[in-house]
């Protein structure tokens, strides 16, 4: 009998873990930019979350593309039944423009709890490689095939000069970029430059046309042995009637042209009216946003967010994510999560007001507009993987949905064990009486 019962209660208490230990697996595939140039490194993460205890993982994760072929074996063992995240990182050197396509492959984990080998999925991502864009041709050197050693490489200039306005800053032979600004009514420029050495050739100097905006113009000079150095200019010529903003008592001019300009994604080229001049901007049907481009006193250009009835310009500032482009924006009161408190912090090298359980963690809360699709909601960033996904408390309902179902198996396994015990106490009160009676028969 006692073994029927000791039989019966493990297989209540196995019921009750097959009902609780349910887990959660993923892996997830990120990296430190989603697009970068020859010769910067990248940094590719895969980091796999178990709400169980891992024992072993195998898998790869590889990289081709660009000049890169380079892989990583996903190795893991561990019988301290511990481990719950593990985190992989594989950094790149892309050689030439293209794409860099990275996947994470035949990952599998051993569960502790089952004894059994799970399969992720496959995950993937790609990395963009563009040319280098320095905006400058200096110190290009292209060496003529020339047999004779004595020519000379000296590919400097002695002076360099425009006739109107003045250089910034002041000419230097090593200095190879220059500013210049002239006013609306200046159509021509001319540039003027002297060879350090006499055997030098150069190339580009002379008239030019300017348009309004920036102009730009490259002096080359030819060393005798062939070795080249390119000098630029760049010539901003004024706008004839001047459109200016205040934003926080700083005076803004608004930019008409916007060919120089990087149009983000999903916006198209229109015109509104401010002070009754029309100027171009960018609309975007899905976030509603107007978009103009604003120039400082530094003569630094940006976009900014344009609320034509408020007469409110705020700056546009896209942060792209893995998955995701967003704008942040400030956080509705209704939407603070209770025991979060308001921190500082920088993502992607802008500061931001966001929400954390405590000023410690790497994991904070935000709210921002997706660009994609115009909806807004409230993001958790990972600060150390620089990831966001959409903030959900589904996760803590499941928590409590779990302990509300193990509450109520123990109240069940509660009751169950006191009919036991009622069983067990009637069953020796039988055999006891069963005693008491066979004693007596047999006096």
């Amino acid at each position: 009998m006692k073994k029927i019962i000791r039989l019966f209660i493990f297989c209540i208490f196995s019921f009750i873990m097959m009902s609780i230990n349910g887990y959660a697996l993923s892996g997830n595939l990120s990296s430190s930019k989603g697009t970068t140039n020859p010769g910067n490194k990248v940094t590719i993460y895969y980091t796999i979350n178990h709400t169980s205890p891992i024992f072993s993982i195998e898998g790869t994760l590889t990289c081709k593309g660009s000049g890169i072929n380079k892989s990583l074996s996903l190795n893991y063992d561990d019988m301290s039944n511990s481990l719950k995240k593990k985190s992989y990182s594989l950094s790149v050197n892309p050689t030439s423009t293209g794409t860099i396509s990275c996947s994470a492959s035949n990952v599998k984990v051993l569960d502790y709890n089952t004894g059994k080998w799970n399969n992720l999925s496959n995950k993937s991502i790609s990395i963009k490689v563009n040319a280098n864009s320095s905006g400058s041709s200096s110190n290009n050197s292209i060496q003529k095939n020339n047999d004779n050693k004595n020519l000379s490489s000296d590919n400097n200039l002695k002076s360099l000069s425009v006739s109107n306005g003045v250089l910034s800053p002041e000419f230097k032979k090593d200095v190879t970029e220059y500013k210049v600004e002239v006013e609306n009514e200046v159509e021509k420029i001319k540039i003027n430059a002297t060879a350090n050495n006499k055997e030098a050739t150069i190339k580009g100097t002379g008239e030019k046309q300017l348009k309004v905006g920036k102009n730009s113009y490259g002096v080359v000079v030819i060393a005798e042995n062939g070795k080249t150095k390119t000098y630029t200019i760049i010539v901003t010529r004024k706008e004839e009637n001047p459109v200016y903003v205040e934003i926080d008592q700083a005076k803004y001019q608004v930019v008409r042209s916007l060919k120089e300009i990087e149009i983000p994604k999903n916006f198209k080229e229109t015109k509104i009216t401010i002070q009754k001049e029309e100027v171009p901007a960018l609309y975007d049907s899905m976030t509603k946003f107007t978009l103009i481009a604003l120039k400082d006193e530094n003569n630094n250009i940006k976009l900014y967010i344009c609320d034509i009835d408020k007469g409110t310009y705020t700056l546009f500032q896209e942060e792209q994510f893995t998955l995701a482009r967003v704008f942040i924006m400030d956080m509705p009161t209704s939407k603070i999560p209770n025991e979060y408190k308001e921190y500082k912090q920088y993502i992607n090298g802008n500061e931001y007001s966001v929400y954390k359980l405590k000023k410690s963690s790497d994991y904070a809360l935000f709210y921002a507009l997706n660009l994609d699709t115009g909806i807004k909601n409230l993001y958790i960033y990972d600060q150390e993987e620089n990831t966001i996904q959409r903030y959900t408390d589904e996760y803590s309902k499941k928590i409590e949905e779990n302990y509300n179902h193990l509450f109520y198996l123990t109240i069940a396994l509660c009751g169950v064990l006191v009919l036991l015990i009622l069983l067990l106490f009637i069953l020796l009160m039988k055999k006891s009486k069963r005693k008491k009676k066979n004693g007596k028969e047999k006096k």
